[in-house]
């Protein structure tokens, strides 16, 4: 029974040669495994955004927080607001000033 292999071949194998026709036939197949490479990433990216969509979980504890808070709704601060037209208003106060206009550069007419 005989393997087809030539012992004369594989005793002047060399590693240069190796690396040569290995890249070379990758590079003859280059597209086809950006392809792949493309398809598994896009894959990998929709199964996250179904996972992350479609299978999120919230601990019950989670879930009563979240229904506590929508209850409360928007609680209005009359102190922070007051504080703030306060600010507002001494702003505006500031900004109608009369400013001088002299000449910053100092330059003789």
């Amino acid at each position: 029974m005989e393997l087809g292999i030539d012992i004369k071949k594989l005793k002047d194998f060399k590693w240069q040669n190796f690396f040569k026709y290995f890249f070379r036939f990758f590079a003859k197949q280059i597209n086809l495994y950006m392809f792949l490479i493309a398809l598994l990433v896009t894959s990998y990216c929709v199964y996250l955004w179904y996972s992350s969509i479609y299978k999120s979980a919230w601990s019950d504890s989670r879930k009563q927080a979240y229904i506590q808070n929508k209850e409360k709704g928007i609680v209005f601060d009359r102190v922070k607001f007051e504080k703030a037209v306060a600010q507002y208003e001494n702003r505006k106060k500031e900004s109608e000033k009369n400013i001088s206009t002299e000449d910053i550069f100092r330059i003789k007419k």
